[in-house]
Protein backbone atom coordinates (compact mmCIF):
# COMPACT_ATOMS: atom_id res chain seq x y z
CA UNK A 1 0.00 0.00 0.00
CA UNK A 2 1.47 3.82 -0.76
CA UNK A 3 2.33 6.25 2.36
CA UNK A 4 -0.09 8.75 2.39
CA UNK A 5 2.17 11.94 3.00
CA UNK A 6 0.23 14.92 4.57
CA UNK A 7 1.31 18.14 5.91
CA UNK A 8 1.25 17.13 9.07
CA UNK A 9 4.20 14.86 8.59
CA UNK A 10 5.97 17.47 7.37
CA UNK A 11 4.97 20.36 9.75
CA UNK A 12 6.67 17.59 12.32
CA UNK A 13 10.11 17.77 10.79
CA UNK A 14 9.90 21.27 10.12
CA UNK A 15 8.70 22.50 13.82
CA UNK A 16 11.68 19.97 15.02
CA UNK A 17 14.17 21.74 12.98
CA UNK A 18 12.65 25.05 13.51
CA UNK A 19 12.62 24.76 17.31
CA UNK A 20 16.29 23.38 17.46
CA UNK A 21 17.24 26.81 16.03
CA UNK A 22 14.86 28.57 18.22
CA UNK A 23 16.06 27.01 21.49
CA UNK A 24 19.85 27.79 20.42
CA UNK A 25 18.75 31.84 19.95
CA UNK A 26 16.72 31.73 22.67
CA UNK A 27 19.09 30.10 25.39
CA UNK A 28 19.53 32.42 28.04
CA UNK A 29 22.59 33.78 29.58
CA UNK A 30 21.50 32.88 32.67
CA UNK A 31 21.44 29.51 31.82
CA UNK A 32 24.31 29.27 29.66
CA UNK A 33 27.72 27.34 30.84
CA UNK A 34 30.37 28.94 32.95
CA UNK A 35 34.00 28.72 31.66
CA UNK A 36 36.24 28.36 34.66
CA UNK A 37 39.46 27.80 33.49
CA UNK A 38 41.77 30.80 31.41
CA UNK A 39 42.07 30.26 27.92
CA UNK A 40 44.98 30.76 25.99
CA UNK A 41 44.61 34.83 25.10
CA UNK A 42 46.38 34.46 21.59
CA UNK A 43 44.74 35.56 18.28
CA UNK A 44 44.26 31.19 17.18
CA UNK A 45 42.55 31.40 20.68
CA UNK A 46 40.16 33.92 21.23
CA UNK A 47 39.52 35.27 25.26
CA UNK A 48 35.92 33.43 25.94
CA UNK A 49 33.62 35.52 27.56
CA UNK A 50 32.42 34.06 30.78
CA UNK A 51 28.53 33.65 31.69
CA UNK A 52 27.09 33.91 34.88
CA UNK A 53 25.40 30.45 35.17
CA UNK A 54 25.70 26.78 36.73
CA UNK A 55 25.97 23.65 34.36
CA UNK A 56 29.82 23.31 35.37
CA UNK A 57 29.15 24.04 38.67
CA UNK A 58 32.39 25.68 40.74
CA UNK A 59 34.37 23.85 43.20
CA UNK A 60 36.95 24.81 46.76
CA UNK A 61 40.66 24.84 45.61
CA UNK A 62 41.67 21.65 46.77
CA UNK A 63 45.24 19.41 45.68
CA UNK A 64 43.24 15.79 46.42
CA UNK A 65 43.13 14.05 42.91
CA UNK A 66 40.07 13.82 42.51
CA UNK A 67 39.65 17.52 42.69
CA UNK A 68 42.63 17.52 40.42
CA UNK A 69 40.38 15.34 37.65
CA UNK A 70 37.61 17.05 38.61
CA UNK A 71 39.12 20.37 37.51
CA UNK A 72 41.10 19.10 34.24
CA UNK A 73 37.38 18.39 33.15
CA UNK A 74 36.68 21.80 33.43
CA UNK A 75 39.44 22.73 31.46
CA UNK A 76 38.26 20.77 29.11
CA UNK A 77 34.52 21.79 28.98
CA UNK A 78 36.42 25.51 28.58
CA UNK A 79 38.56 24.43 26.17
CA UNK A 80 35.84 22.65 23.65
CA UNK A 81 33.76 26.45 24.38
CA UNK A 82 36.75 27.95 23.51
CA UNK A 83 36.45 25.62 19.90
CA UNK A 84 32.90 26.60 18.98
CA UNK A 85 34.38 30.29 19.25
CA UNK A 86 37.29 29.32 16.81
CA UNK A 87 34.66 28.12 14.44
CA UNK A 88 33.31 31.03 13.67
CA UNK A 89 36.73 32.24 12.18
CA UNK A 90 35.66 35.96 11.56
CA UNK A 91 33.05 36.41 14.84
CA UNK A 92 35.56 37.19 17.44
CA UNK A 93 34.91 37.19 21.23
CA UNK A 94 33.38 40.26 22.02
CA UNK A 95 30.29 41.72 22.63
CA UNK A 96 28.61 43.17 19.80
CA UNK A 97 25.78 45.28 18.91
CA UNK A 98 22.48 44.01 17.81
CA UNK A 99 24.18 45.86 13.89
CA UNK A 100 26.84 44.68 13.51
CA UNK A 101 28.14 40.72 12.75
CA UNK A 102 27.13 38.46 15.57
CA UNK A 103 26.02 35.27 15.60
CA UNK A 104 24.59 33.50 18.85
CA UNK A 105 22.03 36.30 20.67
CA UNK A 106 22.69 34.49 23.94
CA UNK A 107 27.12 35.24 23.85
CA UNK A 108 27.40 37.74 21.19
CA UNK A 109 24.90 40.45 22.19
CA UNK A 110 23.65 42.70 25.32
CA UNK A 111 21.13 41.68 27.27
CA UNK A 112 19.37 44.78 26.11
CA UNK A 113 20.05 43.90 22.52
CA UNK A 114 19.32 39.78 23.14
CA UNK A 115 15.98 40.91 23.99
CA UNK A 116 15.65 43.68 21.09
CA UNK A 117 16.48 40.62 18.69
CA UNK A 118 14.36 38.17 20.32
CA UNK A 119 11.34 39.99 20.16
CA UNK A 120 12.15 40.97 16.15
CA UNK A 121 12.57 37.22 15.59
CA UNK A 122 9.31 36.32 16.96
CA UNK A 123 7.83 39.00 14.43
CA UNK A 124 9.97 38.10 11.36
CA UNK A 125 8.84 34.24 12.27
CA UNK A 126 5.63 35.03 12.22
CA UNK A 127 5.78 37.14 9.17
CA UNK A 128 7.33 34.28 7.00
CA UNK A 129 4.14 32.05 7.86
CA UNK A 130 6.37 30.12 10.79
CA UNK A 131 2.98 29.61 13.07
CA UNK A 132 1.81 25.93 13.92
CA UNK A 133 -1.35 24.95 14.59
CA UNK A 134 -1.10 22.76 18.23
CA UNK A 135 -2.90 19.22 17.49
CA UNK A 136 -2.87 16.17 18.99
CA UNK A 137 -2.04 13.76 16.63
CA UNK A 138 -2.22 9.86 17.15
CA UNK A 139 -1.83 10.66 20.72
CA UNK A 140 1.56 13.08 20.56
CA UNK A 141 1.07 16.80 21.26
CA UNK A 142 2.46 18.30 18.36
CA UNK A 143 5.28 21.29 19.17
CA UNK A 144 3.89 24.85 19.92
CA UNK A 145 5.06 27.64 17.61
CA UNK A 146 2.70 30.90 17.28
CA UNK A 147 -0.16 28.76 17.77
CA UNK A 148 -1.74 31.48 19.98
CA UNK A 149 -2.46 33.61 16.80
CA UNK A 150 -4.21 30.68 15.39
CA UNK A 151 -6.85 29.61 18.28
CA UNK A 152 -9.18 31.84 17.35
CA UNK A 153 -9.64 30.63 14.25
CA UNK A 154 -9.52 26.48 15.15
CA UNK A 155 -13.26 26.98 16.19
CA UNK A 156 -14.37 28.39 12.96
CA UNK A 157 -16.43 26.43 10.78
CA UNK A 158 -14.89 25.47 7.72
CA UNK A 159 -17.27 27.20 5.62
CA UNK A 160 -16.44 30.45 6.78
CA UNK A 161 -12.58 29.81 7.34
CA UNK A 162 -12.49 29.09 3.78
CA UNK A 163 -13.85 32.62 3.07
CA UNK A 164 -11.34 34.56 5.37
CA UNK A 165 -8.97 32.64 3.27
CA UNK A 166 -10.80 33.92 -0.18
CA UNK A 167 -10.12 37.30 1.88
CA UNK A 168 -6.41 36.57 2.16
CA UNK A 169 -6.50 36.19 5.80
CA UNK A 170 -2.94 35.04 6.17
CA UNK A 171 -4.05 33.34 10.09
CA UNK A 172 -6.87 31.92 8.15
CA UNK A 173 -4.41 30.59 5.11
CA UNK A 174 -2.14 28.99 7.80
CA UNK A 175 -4.84 27.21 9.71
CA UNK A 176 -6.53 25.72 6.56
CA UNK A 177 -3.28 24.74 4.59
CA UNK A 178 -2.97 22.70 7.96
CA UNK A 179 -6.30 21.45 7.96
CA UNK A 180 -7.02 17.49 7.33
CA UNK A 181 -10.70 18.64 7.00
CA UNK A 182 -10.30 19.94 3.83
CA UNK A 183 -9.66 18.59 0.22
CA UNK A 184 -6.16 18.45 -0.91
CA UNK A 185 -7.35 21.27 -3.48
CA UNK A 186 -8.41 23.40 -0.90
CA UNK A 187 -5.04 23.16 1.10
CA UNK A 188 -2.72 24.12 -2.33
CA UNK A 189 -5.14 26.99 -3.05
CA UNK A 190 -4.69 28.33 0.13
CA UNK A 191 -1.11 27.53 0.00
CA UNK A 192 -0.63 29.32 -3.50
CA UNK A 193 -2.09 32.67 -1.58
CA UNK A 194 0.36 32.07 1.08
CA UNK A 195 3.12 32.33 -1.16
CA UNK A 196 2.03 35.32 -2.70
CA UNK A 197 1.30 37.12 0.69
CA UNK A 198 5.04 36.39 1.37
CA UNK A 199 5.20 32.94 3.35
CA UNK A 200 7.96 30.76 2.44
CA UNK A 201 7.44 28.34 5.29
CA UNK A 202 3.97 26.28 5.30
CA UNK A 203 2.52 27.90 2.04
CA UNK A 204 6.01 27.00 -0.34
CA UNK A 205 6.74 23.30 1.76
CA UNK A 206 2.90 22.65 0.62
CA UNK A 207 2.95 22.96 -3.13
CA UNK A 208 6.59 21.98 -2.85
CA UNK A 209 5.03 18.32 -1.70
CA UNK A 210 2.76 18.27 -4.25
CA UNK A 211 4.90 18.64 -6.68
CA UNK A 212 6.84 15.55 -5.17
CA UNK A 213 3.12 13.88 -4.81
CA UNK A 214 2.98 14.14 -7.94
CA UNK A 215 6.26 12.72 -9.10
CA UNK A 216 5.61 9.53 -6.55
CA UNK A 217 2.13 9.36 -8.68
CA UNK A 218 3.84 9.72 -12.51
CA UNK A 219 7.04 7.25 -11.27
CA UNK A 220 7.19 3.69 -12.73
CA UNK A 221 10.03 1.62 -12.34
CA UNK A 222 12.08 0.79 -15.66
CA UNK A 223 10.51 3.68 -17.20
CA UNK A 224 11.43 7.41 -18.56
CA UNK A 225 9.84 8.88 -15.96
CA UNK A 226 9.88 12.04 -17.90
CA UNK A 227 6.81 13.22 -15.98
CA UNK A 228 7.96 12.19 -13.03
CA UNK A 229 11.21 14.19 -13.47
CA UNK A 230 9.32 17.31 -14.45
CA UNK A 231 7.52 17.21 -10.71
CA UNK A 232 11.02 17.21 -9.07
CA UNK A 233 12.40 19.83 -11.28
CA UNK A 234 9.40 21.96 -10.41
CA UNK A 235 9.81 21.33 -6.80
CA UNK A 236 13.58 22.42 -6.70
CA UNK A 237 12.77 25.21 -8.49
CA UNK A 238 10.24 26.13 -5.41
CA UNK A 239 13.13 25.35 -3.38
CA UNK A 240 15.21 27.50 -4.47
CA UNK A 241 12.88 29.96 -4.77
CA UNK A 242 12.32 29.93 -0.81
CA UNK A 243 15.99 29.63 -0.54
CA UNK A 244 16.71 33.21 -2.55
CA UNK A 245 14.11 34.57 0.19
CA UNK A 246 16.25 33.05 2.70
CA UNK A 247 13.93 30.36 3.99
CA UNK A 248 15.01 26.76 4.03
CA UNK A 249 11.47 25.17 5.45
CA UNK A 250 10.47 24.17 1.18
CA UNK A 251 14.51 22.35 0.96
CA UNK A 252 13.65 20.46 4.03
CA UNK A 253 10.15 18.95 2.78
CA UNK A 254 12.38 18.08 -0.10
CA UNK A 255 15.39 16.62 2.07
CA UNK A 256 12.77 14.79 4.15
CA UNK A 257 11.23 12.92 1.20
CA UNK A 258 14.46 12.58 -0.77
CA UNK A 259 15.89 11.28 2.55
CA UNK A 260 13.04 8.39 2.86
CA UNK A 261 12.56 8.04 -0.96
CA UNK A 262 11.41 4.14 -0.95
CA UNK A 263 8.58 5.28 1.05
CA UNK A 264 8.08 9.24 0.49
CA UNK A 265 8.30 8.60 -3.56
CA UNK A 266 7.57 5.09 -3.87
CA UNK A 267 11.22 4.08 -4.78
CA UNK A 268 11.83 7.21 -6.64
CA UNK A 269 15.39 8.52 -5.42
CA UNK A 270 15.56 12.59 -7.04
CA UNK A 271 19.82 12.19 -6.96
CA UNK A 272 19.82 9.44 -9.75
CA UNK A 273 16.64 11.28 -12.42
CA UNK A 274 18.56 14.94 -11.32
CA UNK A 275 21.99 16.10 -12.48
CA UNK A 276 24.35 18.79 -12.45
CA UNK A 277 23.35 20.14 -15.65
CA UNK A 278 19.47 20.72 -14.92
CA UNK A 279 20.16 23.32 -12.26
CA UNK A 280 20.52 25.56 -15.15
CA UNK A 281 16.72 25.35 -15.81
CA UNK A 282 16.04 24.84 -12.24
CA UNK A 283 17.41 28.12 -11.54
CA UNK A 284 15.36 29.64 -14.54
CA UNK A 285 12.10 28.33 -13.38
CA UNK A 286 12.83 30.14 -10.39
CA UNK A 287 13.45 33.21 -11.51
CA UNK A 288 10.40 32.60 -13.35
CA UNK A 289 8.76 31.99 -10.23
CA UNK A 290 9.49 34.73 -8.47
CA UNK A 291 8.47 36.80 -11.36
CA UNK A 292 5.10 35.23 -11.49
CA UNK A 293 4.93 36.00 -7.49
CA UNK A 294 5.34 39.29 -7.97
CA UNK A 295 2.58 39.40 -10.62
CA UNK A 296 0.13 38.29 -8.41
CA UNK A 297 1.03 40.58 -5.95
CA UNK A 298 0.88 43.34 -8.10
CA UNK A 299 -2.65 42.66 -8.73
CA UNK A 300 -3.15 42.94 -5.34
CA UNK A 301 -1.58 45.83 -4.57
CA UNK A 302 1.34 44.31 -2.46
CA UNK A 303 4.47 45.43 -2.73
CA UNK A 304 6.97 43.80 -4.92
CA UNK A 305 9.03 40.65 -2.91
CA UNK A 306 13.41 41.53 -3.36
CA UNK A 307 16.04 40.21 -2.05
CA UNK A 308 17.10 43.03 -0.46
CA UNK A 309 14.09 43.17 2.19
CA UNK A 310 15.59 40.36 3.95
CA UNK A 311 16.27 41.75 7.62
CA UNK A 312 19.54 41.16 10.18
CA UNK A 313 17.40 38.82 11.94
CA UNK A 314 16.24 37.17 8.95
CA UNK A 315 19.66 36.41 8.24
CA UNK A 316 20.20 34.83 11.04
CA UNK A 317 17.59 32.97 11.41
CA UNK A 318 18.73 31.34 8.05
CA UNK A 319 21.77 30.51 9.65
CA UNK A 320 20.64 29.19 12.49
CA UNK A 321 17.87 27.06 10.53
CA UNK A 322 20.71 25.78 7.86
CA UNK A 323 23.30 24.77 11.07
CA UNK A 324 20.32 22.35 11.74
CA UNK A 325 19.25 21.24 8.35
CA UNK A 326 23.22 20.28 8.58
CA UNK A 327 22.53 18.29 11.64
CA UNK A 328 19.67 16.36 10.18
CA UNK A 329 20.59 15.60 6.58
CA UNK A 330 24.46 16.48 5.61
CA UNK A 331 25.01 13.28 3.37
CA UNK A 332 22.36 14.54 1.31
CA UNK A 333 23.25 18.05 1.74
CA UNK A 334 27.14 17.39 0.60
CA UNK A 335 26.03 14.65 -2.23
CA UNK A 336 26.57 15.36 -5.60
CA UNK A 337 22.91 15.82 -6.06
CA UNK A 338 23.06 19.82 -5.70
CA UNK A 339 25.74 21.44 -7.52
CA UNK A 340 28.80 23.88 -6.55
CA UNK A 341 26.89 26.94 -6.96
CA UNK A 342 24.11 26.06 -4.64
CA UNK A 343 26.70 24.63 -1.81
CA UNK A 344 28.92 28.20 -2.26
CA UNK A 345 25.43 30.29 -1.88
CA UNK A 346 22.70 28.61 -0.06
CA UNK A 347 23.83 25.96 1.94
CA UNK A 348 27.20 27.36 2.49
CA UNK A 349 28.64 26.45 5.96
CA UNK A 350 29.69 30.13 6.82
CA UNK A 351 31.52 30.56 10.04
CA UNK A 352 28.14 31.41 11.93
CA UNK A 353 27.04 27.98 10.78
CA UNK A 354 30.09 26.46 11.50
CA UNK A 355 30.16 27.63 15.13
CA UNK A 356 26.16 26.66 15.61
CA UNK A 357 26.97 23.37 14.49
CA UNK A 358 29.48 23.24 17.15
CA UNK A 359 28.14 24.73 19.68
CA UNK A 360 25.12 22.13 19.57
CA UNK A 361 27.15 19.24 20.21
CA UNK A 362 29.08 20.95 22.70
CA UNK A 363 25.59 21.99 24.53
CA UNK A 364 23.49 18.66 23.55
CA UNK A 365 26.77 15.83 23.51
CA UNK A 366 30.24 17.02 25.01
CA UNK A 367 28.93 19.52 27.99
CA UNK A 368 26.52 17.21 29.71
CA UNK A 369 29.06 14.13 29.14
CA UNK A 370 31.54 16.54 31.68
CA UNK A 371 28.96 17.28 34.14
CA UNK A 372 28.34 13.53 34.44
CA UNK A 373 31.79 12.53 34.70
CA UNK A 374 31.96 16.02 37.14
CA UNK A 375 28.81 14.71 39.30
CA UNK A 376 30.11 10.69 39.42
CA UNK A 377 33.56 12.40 40.48
CA UNK A 378 31.87 14.46 43.23
CA UNK A 379 30.12 11.69 45.07
CA UNK A 380 33.22 9.67 44.97
CA UNK A 381 34.72 12.43 46.95
CA UNK A 382 31.92 12.73 49.31
CA UNK A 383 31.98 8.89 50.00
Amino acid sequence: MERKVNLKVVVVILLFITLIGIYFFIISKDNYPEIHADINKSKSEPVVQKQQVNLVRPILSSDTKIDKQIQALKNKANDLYAETLRKGESIESKQYSYEENWCVAAEDLSQEDYLYAKKLKKEWMLSRGYAYVSDTNEGIQLFRLNDEYLEPYKEIDKESLIQFANDDDLLALLVLVQSDEVSSEVRSKAAQQLVVQGNVSVGLSQLVMDELNNARFAYSEGSDNKEAKEHILQSLAMVEYGLQRKDLSALNAFLMFTNDFKDFLNGLDPKTVVSNADFLEISDRAESFYKKVNEYRAEKNLGELDDKDISKIGDIHYQELLSTTFDQYNDILTSNLFPDNWKETYINKTPCVSRLIARKKYLTEQLPEINRKIRQLERMNKG
